[in-house]
């Protein structure tokens, strides 16, 4: 099993910028759907990645 092998403080760091410009409002392609804190996030190990290939549980902020 893969694990997330990235520095946790850069990823904090990562997440609080994500916040700060406005991260986790309401979506303009599904506003009807509410925001999944880390994974609709840059942070999210599976960002960009269309099948989601790695489990949620390997992911540092999960944790």
């Amino acid at each position: 099993m893969a694990k997330d092998d990235r520095d946790i403080l850069e990823v904090l760091k990562a997440e609080l910028d994500f916040v700060d410009k406005g991260g986790y409002a309401c979506s303009v392609r599904a506003p009807w759907m509410p925001a999944s804190i880390f994974r609709d996030s840059p942070t999210c190990i599976n960002f960009c990645d269309p099948n989601k290939t790695r489990p949620c549980s390997e992911c540092l902020l999960m944790g």
